[in-house]
């Protein structure tokens, strides 16, 4: 997420930049968002599950919600809407520094069905605000804190 925001400003500071390299620019973050955002998770669930036929299906379903919440962001005009996949990264993150203390079958199962709620509210007719500015902070430092409290648990 930070390295997301960093490249957005790092490009929205070059006013050199053609209209082409705009575009690009674009598409390119949207593509590294679905790969780390979309197909990792689902990478992770598969292997985590042994590639059991659930887990495709959870994949999938959840690889679908990503693609179709990011092709949001090229209809001119559309606004913005379901939760932003960032937060869905962190909540992944924060589950995998939970499970060590689960045992080996009960976290694919816990993130298969974070993942398909997740997918459900990347695509929900809610509006969240975007990740930047005061609440990009504010995110931050509830997630460091979350994390740090996981560190210490056994």
């Amino acid at each position: 997420i930070l390295i997301d925001q960093l490249d957005g400003r790092l490009a929205l500071n070059r006013p050199e930049r053609s209209d082409a390299m705009r575009v690009f620019g674009a598409h390119l973050d949207c593509y590294a968002d679905f790969v780390s955002k979309g197909i990792f998770p689902a990478l992770m669930l598969l292997v985590l599950a042994g590639f059991g036929p659930w887990a495709w299906i959870v994949a999938g379903l959840h690889l679908c919600a990503i693609a179709l919440r990011y092709s949001y962001e090229f209809v001119p005009g559309a606004e913005r809407r379901g939760l932003s996949p960032d937060y869905s990264i962190v909540v992944f993150a924060l589950l995998f520094l939970a499970s060590p203390g689960w045992g080996g079958s009960t976290y694919p199962v816990v993130l298969g069905l974070v993942m398909l709620g997740l997918a459900i509210l990347n695509l929900a007719p809610i509006r969240v605000p975007k990740l930047a500015g005061p609440g990009l902070g504010a995110f931050i430092v509830v997630a460091l804190g979350l994390v740090a409290l996981l560190a210490r648990l056994p």
